[in-house]
């Protein structure tokens, strides 16, 4: 299986019309806008997996999303209908149908994460589902057998539940080591998915680079993203990338003093 060095990767969270304290979200106008623009650019939008089997040399780009959230199918789905387009959504199984309770949810506001059933329409439309473990905990907290058993759980989860052959894991929170690579590859991964690192340069198909895309992105730096303003451009958004990834990290954190403080009351 080829790597994705030069096709760019891009990572959603969720697509929701209201404000939320954080910034890994988008509106669905800007959602909009941007798909419109890789139309009008004749992009070839398309899953992991079909886009290592397309040996086509024209544009392409990936469009994933993290957490798989209920807004997906109520504010995304149809913009990429639109267009055609398809994506890799990675699904956190224990909150199928839940909230986000594995977050901190700055502002007391929560998610609701797609149903089985929202799931299985995905899958009839050609869009693929890969793993984002069991709870969405950050991996190089944890034991690797703990490890093991996120990755390997949630891989067979999705493949009872849902009767596909699941290809790929989105590592929690982009954390990931030489050792969790080895784990999911040993699970039978065939991939794993992380954000944005400035300086990575060798292409690991266990180290796909992604580009997350937030609030405050313009037009001009989604543009950036697809690596149309060069290569110093491409470096702004990596390292921007990089600053929301570090603090989204303390999540796990965050919420482990939050259970540990409730146990001791």
């Amino acid at each position: 299986m080829g790597g994705f060095k030069n096709i760019p990767v891009l990572a959603y969270h969720k697509v929701i019309r209201n404000f939320e304290w954080g910034v890994t979200w988008v509106l669905p106008s800007q959602f909009l806008e941007q798909m419109r623009f890789l139309y009008q650019r004749e992009y070839n939008v398309a899953t992991l997996s079909d886009s290592l089997k397309d040996k086509d040399s024209g544009r392409k780009v990936v469009i994933t999303f993290d957490d798989a959230y209920k807004d997906l199918i109520n504010n995304a789905f149809s913009i990429m209908q639109e267009f055609s387009f398809k994506a890799t959504v990675f699904v956190v199984t224990d909150f199928v149908g839940k909230k986000n309770l594995w977050d901190v949810n700055f502002g007391f506001r929560k998610f609701l994460h797609m149903d089985w059933s929202d799931l299985r329409y995905l899958c009839s439309a050609g869009f693929e589902i890969g793993s984002h473990t069991q709870s969405h905990p950050d991996l190089t907290k944890i034991s690797l057998k703990k490890v093991r058993g996120e990755l390997f759980s949630s891989k067979k989860i999705l493949e009872d539940k849902l009767g596909v052959s699941v290809q790929f894991v989105s590592y929690p929170f982009g954390r990931y080591s030489g050792e969790i690579k080895q784990i999911a590859r040993e699970c039978g991964y065939s991939g794993g998915v992380c954000l944005s690192h400035p300086f990575k340069v060798e292409d690991d198909i266990f180290e796909i680079e992604r580009e997350g895309v937030y609030i405050f992105d313009t037009i001009d730096n989604f543009k950036a993203k697809l690596s149309l303003y060069g290569k110093w451009a491409v470096l702004f958004e990596k390292t921007k990338g990089r600053t929301v990834n570090f603090f989204a990290g303390a999540t796990y954190i965050i919420k482990r003093f939050q259970k540990s403080f409730q146990c001791r009351e």
